[in-house]
């Protein structure tokens, strides 16, 4: 009724997933979902389990429910507030709840109608968004004009800075400007198209160009970038990519090679100089069927075994030594999962075996370890409890040493407010954090509080909002710190930074000299120095030097040597890669040299004391060789380019990186003796390292040493390891960091073990200094990469076609991909603001959009299961959906469960609206399966089985095995089903869909903890499902 701005109609959909881990295991999660009467949906709630007020770690269990949403007159979302928790039995009471008159009255007593910290929206009068209120108030307009045949939108956020973007009338982005208060430009860019709207151009605010081209069918086949080189793509016949290449392969001659198998899997990757990676698949009707179960890389092999629902059991890495007569090392690990997906247990190599339990919401609630050896059985606990809010947000954790630590967050914005972290037993206060935003989520500051030490740092930005000061202050106290005790000593450091128009920094000014500090042994690192940034004119962004230190680029912009002053002319050429390192053919810029200098060779007696480091890259572009005075060190990685074996020639100590979850480090010369292997073993949550559990191959049993060596990390905002307790509770290490990284404070306790998680809990590398982010390598003194970004590729828009590639051009990687001038600077980290954003893995710095694409084919049999599927879900869309669909989609798909769900469930949206339709579909595919059975037992027909699924806001997208896609907040799907010959000819349309995408979106809710895995490769049956973007 629109003059009472509601509808008088509700309908209920309740769900039941099951959450056995076998099928005696009865467990199940509800949901419900709530529309109006013009099928829009009201609520959602899901089980829950919750932290209440006041107490100290208790929690009540009820529903999460979902935003309350209201629309105005013309059905335009008007506000939306936040979410909030009903602690009744609300499946019970919808049950009971039969006329509309009942359910309003309960809605209204129990205040679901009410508005929580709402967001309000207001339109012009064609729909488009003009002012957002934000709950505290602050506001973000929108302006639209037309200029010179250009659609002009400015939009003005809550600080008064103004960004604004021209497109042409097919709605591709010609320029972008962004300006200050005042109007000033600060930073533009603009962007050339083809006819059929594909980017091939596009000039930051100094014109350097990104080239982009295409072949007839619209597939990019180079993209060149004036730091990182042309890399170019090559397919064959049947559209598969078959080959690659970029300049420093053009200059050899060379370039990487794919081979596919019948089923267009991918069997080898073939290098030209590095080994090939290999890969061989399950065989139909097993488990495993069309999944990895072997793979062979230069790091050495891998095999993996799966479960019923193709998830894999048992992993088993060796990984080759690198130093010649050293015996390989394996580690095996096995996995029990859920029906959705959910870790329930993991075996590590050493026979500990980590058990997660989690709380009536679905989140993980507890983690612990059992281990026997043959001085007994031992128990760990790791992580006591965590507790989370209706939002889902963390609110108290309690690790196994007896350390607590609570969150308190912004009730208007939702940003992390406070961190406490504390021991209760001795009173100790580790981190008593307190943080100041801005209006748009700048850091401003924090203030840390704790029991022997006070910490503050501040923060200002420039109109970009790029970070250009800070100063810090720590006061360290003897002992527990008393109300008038005077510091033993005070640390102060302050840093400025300057950026010209394109993102470049161009001076970079640190000093600890400053008035009111004392005491000279407490800062850790060497802060006192005067940067000024030089770049190539010749380039966009390649450096020519920071202050005294000068550096040389290959021809694919990666870093190949840095040196304390510029390089002679002897020195002007530069290797790019030492393609075999045992033997005297070495590759340059210009052909192969048979002779190469030897790194460490000077041939002046002050070159002696004169710093360089040499880096050597592979084909992949991963760096595999690094060479100094000090050290020399070699690194290997797997097939996903994740870091395997890190080597130093010096005392030739070695790690081999199994998974994140497991190390050996070897730091003695006797490569064969296992006395001294030192184990790491990693505990996460989420993407979170909370506790590194340290011990040796040789302890025999010694659970004393299994019990103590283990070390819990405390983190700041940033993931950073701020602070350090060991098993007893106790202080281990406190680490202050500048923006970038940089140690400034490093308080550690004595002790042998070294932990080299820093900086947003990467590694650094003692050897170079340098943070390892699994894509490329941080230098945190000169706060750049040293290597261009591997993402670029994924930052181009598609050619608004359709309505997915216009939806998948608004939400590019990288907070708007190449719209976002800052990411056409290839060497910046997390946008020039470390301290608000951070970079996962050396791609992007924030959330993405992810397309999948569908495309398989179906015999009689599976053709005749899935329509069987399809036609009981349309007579009752509720009933064990997920399990029966899941466990199905296995034995048709060969996929991961919640793959096989998507592929059918995602696609029914759950509303009464789709079941002719999905019935239609049933009967289709039955009737093709009578008609044409022999011919689909032939193989001479089948049902092709084609189309998208697009996902939003992702933080993470992997593209290997056992890697996931996360933090799912909208998903959409449409599936073609087509009656084909065994050429690919089409005989007859079976039936489209297209999901609702508020629906999948409620049906994801219940993966929010287990985030899905997403399979590359399937089982028995050409099924792909194939990352685009």
């Amino acid at each position: 009724e629109p003059s009472k701005n509601k509808a008088e109609a509700y309908r209920v959909y309740v769900e039941h997933l099951f959450l056995r881990s076998d099928a005696g295991d009865a467990r199940i999660f509800s949901k419900e979902v709530i529309h109006d009467g013009l099928g829009r949906i009201s609520y959602t709630a899901k089980e829950g389990e919750v932290y209440i007020d006041g107490t100290n770690d208790q929690t009540q269990t009820g529903w999460n429910i979902s935003s309350v949403i209201n629309y105005d007159k013309a059905g335009r979302k008007s506000e939306e507030g936040m979410p909030f928790f009903y602690g009744g039995n609300l499946e019970q009471e919808l049950v009971n709840k039969n006329s509309y008159q009942a359910l309003e009255s309960f809605y209204e007593l129990n205040n679901f109608t009410t508005i929580r910290n709402g967001t309000k929206y207001e339109y012009d009068d064609i729909d488009r968004n003009i002012l957002t209120v934000l709950p505290d108030g602050h506001t973000q307009r929108n302006e639209y004009s037309i200029d010179a045949s250009l659609q002009i939108t400015k939009a003005t956020d809550p600080l008064e800075n103004i960004s604004i973007s021209k497109k042409d009338a097919r709605g591709n982005i010609r320029e972008v400007e962004r300006l200050d208060k005042n109007n000033s430009i600060l930073t533009k860019a603009k962007y050339e198209y083809s006819v059929l709207g594909e980017m091939l151009k596009a000039y930051d605010a100094k014109d350097n160009l990104l080239a982009v081209n295409y072949d007839m069918l619209g597939r990019r086949i180079s993209l060149e970038s004036k730091d990182t080189g042309k890399k170019e793509w090559i397919y064959d016949d049947k559209g598969r990519l078959y080959a690659e290449t970029d300049s420093v392969l053009k200059n050899k001659a060379a370039e990487i090679r794919y081979e596919y198998d019948g089923f267009d899997r991918i069997v080898k990757t073939d290098y030209p100089f590095s080994q090939d990676i290999e890969y061989k698949y399950g065989a139909p009707r097993q488990n495993g069927a069309g999944q990895i179960v072997y793979k062979k890389d230069e790091t050495g092999e891998t095999r993996y075994k799966y479960g019923y629902l193709n998830e894999v059991t048992k992993e088993t890495r060796t990984i080759n030594r690198y130093g010649a007569g050293s015996n390989p090392e394996t580690a095996s690990f096995e996995y029990r999962s859920d029906y959705l997906g959910r870790m329930q247990s993991m075996k590590y190599p050493d026979g500990e075996t980590i058990t997660y339990t989690y709380n009536k919401g679905g989140q993980l609630k507890g983690v612990s370890g059992e281990k026997t050896t043959n001085k007994g059985s031992i128990k760990y606990s790791y992580v006591d409890k965590i507790i989370y809010d209706e939002h889902a947000q963390r609110v108290y954790i309690k690790y196994g040493n007896g350390v607590e630590t609570r969150y308190k967050y912004d009730e208007k914005r939702r940003w992390l407010d406070t961190i406490e972290t504390k021991n209760n037993q001795t009173q100790d206060v580790f981190q008593k954090i307190k943080y100041n935003f801005d209006a748009v989520g700048n850091v401003l500051g924090y203030a840390n509080d704790a029991t022997t030490y006070e910490t503050q740092q501040t923060y200002s930005y420039d109109n970009l909002y790029q970070l250009i000061s800070v100063e810090g202050t720590s006061n360290q106290y003897k002992g527990k710190k008393s109300f008038g005790a005077t510091p033993v000593s005070i640390a102060k450091y302050k840093q400025t930074f300057s950026f010209d128009n394109i993102g470049n920094m161009t001076n970079k000014l640190s000093t600890t000299n400053i008035p009111g500090s004392q005491g000279n042994s407490y800062p850790k690192a060497e802060l006192d120095y005067n940067l000024d940034y030089e770049y190539d004119p010749a380039y966009a962004h390649r450096l020519i030097h920071a202050g005294t230190r000068y550096y040389r680029y290959d021809a694919n912009g990666n870093i190949t040597a840095e040196k304390d002053g510029p390089f002679t002319d002897e020195e002007e050429f530069t290797f790019t890669y030492s393609y075999f390192e045992n033997e005297d053919v070495y590759g340059t810029d210009y052909g192969f040299g048979l002779d190469a200098p030897k790194e460490t060779e000077q041939t002046n007696p002050q070159d002696l004391f004169v710093y360089r480091r040499n880096y050597i890259w592979n084909e992949r572009n991963l760096l595999t060789k690094s060479s100094d005075r000090n050290f020399t060190v070699h690194y290997r990685y797997g097939d996903d380019g994740q870091r395997a074996l890190k080597y130093t020639d010096e005392g030739r100590s070695e790690t081999l990186y199994f998974n994140n979850f497991f190390t050996i480090h070897i730091p003695t010369q006797d490569q064969n003796n296992p006395q001294g292997l030192r184990v790491h073993k990693h505990i996460f949550v989420g993407n979170s390292r909370l506790v590194t559990a340290m011990t040796h191959t040789d302890n025999n049993g010694d659970n004393e040493e299994q019990k103590a060596k283990r070390y819990y990390y405390h983190s700041d905002h940033l993931g950073s390891a701020q602070f350090v307790t060991d098993w007893k509770g106790r202080q281990y290490e406190h680490i202050e960091y500048t923006p970038y990284g940089e140690l400034w404070i490093e308080e550690v306790a004595a002790g042998l073990d070294k932990l080299p998680f820093r900086f947003t809990g990467k590694e650094l590398d003692e050897e170079t200094g340098l943070y390892y982010y699994g894509a490329r390598y941080l230098d945190p003194k000169y706060s750049r990469w040293l290597s261009g970004d591997p993402a670029l590729n994924d930052y181009i828009p598609k050619a608004p076609i359709d309505d997915d590639a216009k939806k998948h051009n608004e939400n590019l990687p990288g907070m708007g991909g190449v719209f976002n001038v800052v990411n056409l600077h290839v060497y910046h980290y997390a946008g020039n603001n470390p301290v608000k954003y951070t970079d996962p893995d050396g791609r992007v710095s924030c959330g993405t959009e992810v397309i999948l694409r569908i495309d398989g084919y179906l015999d009689k049999n599976n053709a005749f299961g899935m329509a069987k599927i399809l036609y009981q879900y349309s007579k009752n869309p509720s009933e064990g959906a997920l399990s029966s669909i899941a466990t199905a989609g296995v034995g048709f798909f060969g996929v991961a469960p919640a793959i096989a769900s998507s592929l059918v469930s995602l696609v029914l949206a759950l509303s009464n609206d789709k079941k002719n339709q999905i019935n239609d579909l049933a009967f289709s595919i039955m009737t093709a399966v009578s008609e044409y059975g022999d011919l689909l037992d032939s193989g001479e027909y089948s049902i092709h089985v084609s189309g998208t699924m697009t996902t939003k806001n992702t933080i993470e997208f992997f593209r290997r095995k056992d890697e996931q896609l996360s933090n799912i907040t909208t998903f959409s799907s449409d599936l073609n089903f087509t009656l084909v010959d065994k050429d690919g000819k089409e005989i007859k349309h079976l039936g489209k869909y297209t999901a609702d995408p508020s629906a999948i979106k409620e049906l994801l809710d219940k993966y929010s903890e287990k985030p899905i895995k997403v399979i590359e490769f399937n089982g028995g049956l050409p099924i792909k499902v194939e990352r685009l973007e």
